[in-house]
């Protein structure tokens, strides 16, 4: 009756094998979660951007004139833009999570010199702000856009 079982070569052999399948293997998953962590952060800037930009417009589309525009101050009758130590504010309140923060605003008064086209223009960008020196977790995207008041 003979025993069944591995010798010591054919488990040095199978622990070899799976050493270098696993180590081909280690480099391509952690390629994945980083490249995963990356696309994360670019899709919460995306969003945060778009909200903001959308917001912008919404607030501009449905005031009855533009009352005051700066660099980074936009007034309307029942809205006040502005940015304050990386957050843009809408009437003190901060449009952007604490994650991200909003630089480089800067709106702009586009309307018609007799007034009949009341216009605003804006460009800002947002960073990520996670706190972390990797660089999965950085990066920032420029939005750009312009709105009219509709009551003209």
């Amino acid at each position: 009756m003979r025993k069944r079982g591995f010798t010591l070569i054919e488990l040095l052999l199978y622990m070899a094998l799976i050493t270098i399948i696993m180590s081909a293997l280690m480099p391509f998953a952690w390629n994945l979660l980083q490249n995963g962590a990356k696309s994360k952060t670019q899709e919460n800037l995306s969003a945060t951007g778009r909200f903001i930009a959308e917001k912008i417009k919404y607030e501009v589309r449905n005031a009855s004139t533009v009352t005051s525009v700066t660099s980074t101050t936009l007034t309307l009758p029942t809205s006040t833009f502005n940015l304050t130590g990386g957050n843009l504010q809408l009437n003190g309140v901060n449009l952007n999570p604490s994650n991200t923060s909003v630089t480089n605003l800067t709106f702009t008064n586009n309307s018609s010199l007799d007034l009949k086209s009341k216009n605003v223009g804006f460009v800002f960008t947002v960073n990520a702000n996670y706190g972390s020196a990797r660089q999965e977790y950085q990066g920032s995207l420029n939005f750009r856009g312009a709105a009219e008041v509709r009551s003209n």
